[in-house]
């Protein structure tokens, strides 16, 4: 099962992550803004590999080695909680109010 690419099974939801620690701007000045699934997944099989040019490299690393990468801002606000298994899935409510909103 899982031939070449990574086959991976949910197994639980682990938060939902959105807010200004996940805006982008880019280069041209261009701003998105992402929110964020995670869940936990059961790998299956397959192999874990680059398959674009948009990806440097795809590894597998644990909470001690976070510290060492290189990585888009976000990360620290998020991966170290994915890392506690212990802990329920995470959520942290809309603090924006649409303009105009009373």
């Amino acid at each position: 099962m899982g031939g070449d690419r990574v086959v991976a099974i949910p197994t639980r939801p682990l938060g939902v992550y959105g807010g200004p620690h996940c805006v982008v701007t880019y280069p041209n000045g261009d701003q998105t803004g992402y929110v964020m699934l995670a869940f936990e997944c059961a790998v299956q099989g397959g192999t874990l590999r680059s398959y674009s040019d948009e990806t440097v490299a795809a590894t597998y690393e644990g909470a001690a080695e976070l510290h060492t990468l290189r990585t888009s801002p976000w990360v620290p606000h998020v991966l170290p909680g994915l890392y506690d298994r212990s802990r329920a899935a995470h959520f942290a409510a809309a603090t924006w109010k649409p303009p105009g909103a009373v």
